[in-house]
């Protein structure tokens, strides 16, 4: 799990813990596939924590209002 966490800290340092948080969302469930198809017998993402993200609000801008409308 030590590489996994060492993993998610250096995504989270280059793209952000959004990016981050996707990525092991993916793995994990790429993971969870290969356990079900009986390829792999443990998920090493699992236990990995979530970084928490900040939600924010976005607003449309005016050419997007445009397109929107069309």
């Amino acid at each position: 799990m030590f590489i996994e966490q060492n993993l998610q800290n250096n995504i989270a340092k280059t793209s952000g813990h959004s990016m981050a948080n996707k990525v092991f969302q993916i793995l994990n469930t790429i993971f969870n596939k290969g356990i079900d198809w009986n390829i792999l017998e443990v998920n090493p993402c699992k236990g990995i924590k979530k970084f928490k993200e900040q939600s924010r609000d976005r607003f449309l801008q005016l050419d997007e209002i445009q397109r929107l409308i069309k």
